[in-house]
């Protein structure tokens, strides 16, 4: 009985560690994706983009390095541009809803 028991387990564990590494994949290919700006569809799943925010202008205005004053509101607007922040958004496909 042991035998057997000592088989389903290595067997297990051969599996765990195939869907690990095509785990890790699926996700750094998302990744990969996301890191161009481009979106990922995943049928019946969902759909991840990248979305762009606002660089805050009090946090423009602290930068030492940029040295701006708030005497500049065009200087501020054009960086405010330049220094966007990212993020990663996820619309849930029906299938996915329907579960919940």
């Amino acid at each position: 009985m042991d035998g057997v028991d000592k088989g389903r387990s290595s067997k297990t564990r051969r599996l765990t560690s195939r869907l690990n590494r095509v785990g890790q994949q699926i996700i750094g290919t998302i990744g990969v994706t996301l890191a161009a700006d481009e979106t990922v569809k995943m049928s019946g799943f969902g759909t991840f983009s990248v979305r762009r925010k606002g660089e805050r202008i009090a946090a423009i205005l602290r930068r030492k390095d940029i040295g701006l004053s708030a005497a500049c509101p065009e200087e501020v607007r054009r960086l405010s541009n330049d220094l966007r922040r990212k993020a990663v958004a996820f619309v849930a496909g029906n299938s996915i809803i329907q579960l919940v």
